[in-house]
């Protein structure tokens, strides 16, 4: 088809499908231009926010362990990988509109506050206040709609949960963040900024050493109960050794046996002291017995007075001597037991202590590798990996940001336009008058087409 024939299409359009627009011109331009007074008139209720925006610089960097095999994130069997910027941002982001950082801010600057409007000119002043008790009122009417009720909320909660809105990062896969915050009045917003990129400097400082930290803390504690351990393994040794009353067990077990020979030894000797001090009573006896024979027998005696109380002596000295040697002999029976029970416990003991110093060893072990990780921790909690501060300070915004007059009435106009249009052809399809009548004689598109 040629563009004369599209010309000759386009000129054939019957001029009665215009008609409704002709004769409701007045309608459409009072509906379009009652939208665009009403969209800036709004535009002037609604709060000016002012933005401002300041640079951050924060590069992470990776901690080199001293001659420890470091610990790496895994998930299913493979190694984490890095976070993109993205997430990095949107970390951020979370974290400057959390109460860590923002709720201070707020407080700080008393954000929360009723605004002071006393150095502004009296007609800015009543405007101001004027725009703050309508928007009051819109909102205790919309909690009555939603709630039934008016709720008292806390005013830091609501100034923060309003600033959350309007703070954001963004970053284009760089390790330079661009913090931008809106408010209503142009050196609050700019201190504002400033506040929250210094506290997240700070808090992001504080991140990096606070595994250090947490990491000193537990090693510190495994530590502490290794440290305890051994200690309680020292002690039990040392019980052991005095309970026994060794300080060598291989010593003391040589000792021991060399000791036990000597005093069998002797019970040989003891035991052969007694049988011949038992000969030499049994002799003297018999040798008694028969000077009591001969005197009672009327025979004449063999030994005389002098000798038999030699004898009846020498017999109480023989009979002390036995005893004594006896008793020695207990006395040497009750060492030798106790001699010969401590030799077999001695290996138990040994036993035990070998396991002991076994134990004590891998504890030493373990507290010197706790040792070293501990002073690589502390090495962490005091030391800085990543590189994190503000490039430069909030400007005072001099232009509000929002809201921009001339896009909502732009764009109410054209939405406005395209209402009205649809609004007069679906009226007068159904054949109803609209609110200005026009001059042309009645009747519709149905009525014409009819």
């Amino acid at each position: 088809m040629s563009d004369s024939d599209d010309r000759l299409k386009f000129s054939s359009i019957d001029p009665q499908y215009f008609e409704p627009l002709r004769r409701q011109k007045a309608f459409i331009i009072v509906f379009v231009v009652s939208a665009a007074l009403s969209s800036l008139l709004l535009t002037y209720i609604a709060s000016e926010k002012y933005e401002a925006g300041l640079t951050l610089f924060y590069r992470p960097q990776s901690v080199t362990s001293l001659g420890i095999k470091s610990d790496t994130q895994e998930a299913f069997g493979s190694p984490v990988p890095p976070a993109p910027f993205k997430i990095i941002g949107n970390t951020l982001r979370d974290a400057v509109t959390s109460d860590k950082i923002l709720r201070p801010a707020v407080i700080e600057l008393h954000l929360a506050d009723p605004p002071d409007y006393s150095g502004d000119p009296w007609y800015s002043r009543w405007y101001s206040e004027t725009k703050d008790a309508l928007q009051d009122y819109v909102g205790k009417a919309w909690q009555l709609l939603k709630y039934g009720r008016i709720i008292e909320r806390d005013r830091v909660t609501v100034m923060q949960n309003k600033l959350a809105q309007d703070i954001d990062i963004q970053s284009v896969d760089s390790y330079v963040f661009t913090l931008t915050a809106r408010y209503k009045r142009p050196k609050l917003t700019a201190a504002l900024v400033d506040r929250l990129g210094n506290r997240l400097v700070e808090w992001l400082r504080e991140e990096d050493r606070s595994g250090g930290k947490a990491r000193k803390e537990q090693l510190g504690l495994l530590m502490q109960g290794v440290g305890h351990d051994s200690q309680e393994l020292r002690d039990e040794w040392q019980t052991l050794l005095a309970q026994n009353d060794l300080v060598n067990v291989s010593e003391e077990t040589k000792q021991g046996v060399e000791q036990l020979s000597g005093l069998q030894v002797e019970r040989i000797k003891v035991e052969g002291d007694i049988k011949a001090g038992q000969r030499r009573l049994n002799e003297i006896e018999s040798r008694l017995e028969l000077k009591g024979k001969a005197t009672g027998g009327g025979v004449r005696a063999y030994i005389q007075p002098e000798d038999f109380k030699k004898l009846a002596s020498e017999k109480l000295f023989a009979e002390i001597d036995q005893q004594g040697l006896i008793e020695r002999r207990k006395t040497l029976d009750t060492s030798i037991a106790a001699l010969e029970k401590k030799l077999r416990e001695l290996p138990n003991v040994q036993v035990r202590l070998d396991q002991l110093n076994t134990q004590i060893s891998s504890l030493d072990r373990g507290y010197t590798l706790l040792s070293d990780r501990y002073n690589e921790a502390q090495m962490n909690a005091t030391e800085e990996h990543a590189e994190a501060k503000v490039l430069h300070a909030a400007r005072v915004p001099e232009e509000p940001a929002s809201p921009i007059k001339v896009y909502h009435v732009g764009l109410s106009l054209m939405l406005a336009l395209l209402l009205g249009v649809g609004l007069v052809y679906l009226l007068s399809f159904l054949n109803l008058e609209i609110f200005f009548p026009a001059s042309a004689p009645r009747g519709g598109l149905g009525d014409q087409r009819g």
